[in-house]
């Protein structure tokens, strides 16, 4: 059997990536399912308005703790932690954005007295 490639230099545990993707799954924890995280099973994201608000100030933490990188320093990890910060500004535009997340038009959709069925 051939053992994986040792690639501890490219991702080392507790980076911004890892903590990241742990605030992610936390919010969003069918995602983490949806990645074979099982510990998110019989989780649901909290889509009160408090529970969105809350989500969208950890992503915007998340976002604000990006460390800089130094172009030579790891040319992989630079590329994993520019897609990570993409993904946090779509999400982030997802819990911004009326017809997604944010705004009415979730709350509207869910709930049953709404007059914009």
């Amino acid at each position: 059997m051939i053992s994986p490639p040792d690639d501890s230099s490219q991702a080392p545990s507790g980076s911004w990536i890892d903590e990241t993707l742990r605030t992610w799954f936390a919010i969003a924890p069918v995602d983490g399912t949806f990645v074979g995280l099982h510990q998110h099973d019989q989780a649901l994201p909290d889509l009160s308005p408090q529970g969105v608000a809350d989500a969208r100030a950890r992503l915007q933490d998340a976002a604000a703790r990006r460390p800089p990188g130094t172009p030579d320093e790891n040319p992989l990890g630079a590329l994993d932690e520019e897609r990570m910060a993409d993904a946090l500004a779509i999400r982030l535009w997802e819990y911004e954005t009326r017809w997604m997340l944010g705004g009415d038009g979730l709350q509207d959709a869910l709930d049953p007295r709404s007059d914009r069925h």
